[in-house]
């Protein structure tokens, strides 16, 4: 879902993931480095939608 959200290529998503989390696949998160790994796209300011848009902060706070 954040991957298709942010417009990120399978390659760069896997790439954030072993960066952060250490692993390569999503389902292999425990609920720390999934912790890890929203927080990073919470509160990098690169991870913004589209100018004019809501960052995925803004969406996760509405929800």
């Amino acid at each position: 879902m954040v991957k298709t959200e942010l417009g990120l290529s399978d390659s760069e998503y896997r790439n954030i993931l072993k960066k952060i989390a250490g692993v390569m696949s999503a389902r292999y998160l425990k609920a720390k480095t999934f912790k890890m790994l929203i927080n990073e796209f919470i509160w990098s300011r690169r991870y913004y939608i589209e100018l004019g848009e809501l960052t995925v902060k803004q969406k996760l706070f509405i929800r």
